[in-house]
């Protein structure tokens, strides 16, 4: 009895978490859509030249990934939320997505280097959901990276096994060993 009580509690508070997702959502999307649009606006008046670009171009893309997030949310509560395996450069989508962290790195002076695999071309994978995964990984190597260190984004090709492994090496503290 006690089991099945706390099956079904666990099944309320996943539910009410769903809930609060949607809600918060639904909440997100207007604000996130007068702040990406303007900021389109602006980027096409600007000249790539201009010093205010790359920054303003930077908070575009993470609107923009946003805005996604919050469709994304949409199609798990009906139920049409799937992968989207496409071919991609892997090496270019890195440094695309890894962009954006470079000024975060510069003020905390922790230089982002790239050792990427040239054999390494194009790789079908779901560019969203892995971006998620490697702007995660890298916002967490800036906020553990001492001053003065520097960030090392790896791709290896692992041909005994027809695999990439993708790696973030800073110079932090690490994981604790449990």
């Amino acid at each position: 009895k006690l089991k099945w009580a706390m099956k079904e509690h666990e099944q309320q508070v996943y539910e009410e978490k769903v809930r609060f997702l949607i809600n918060i959502s639904h909440e997100l999307r207007t604000p996130l859509t007068l702040i990406h649009a303007p900021l389109s606006r602006i980027l096409k008046s600007l000249s790539s030249e201009d010093h205010q670009y790359l920054p303003l171009k930077a908070i575009y893309r993470q609107s923009q990934r946003m805005i996604n997030m919050v469709l994304d949310v949409r199609k798990m509560e009906v139920g049409e939320s799937k992968m989207q395996i496409q071919p991609h450069p892997l090496n270019k989508w890195i440094e695309d997505v890894s962009q954006d962290f470079i000024s975060e790195g510069e003020a905390k002076n922790v230089r982002i280097r790239y050792e990427l695999d040239p054999r390494i071309e194009t790789v079908s994978f779901d560019k969203d959901k892995c971006e998620t995964i490697l702007s995660n990984l890298l916002i967490n190597a800036l906020k553990h990276s001492p001053e003065n260190t520097e960030i090392t984004i790896t791709s290896e090709l692992l041909s005994e096994e027809s695999r990439i492994r993708i790696s973030i090496i800073d110079q932090g503290n690490g994981l604790q060993q449990v």
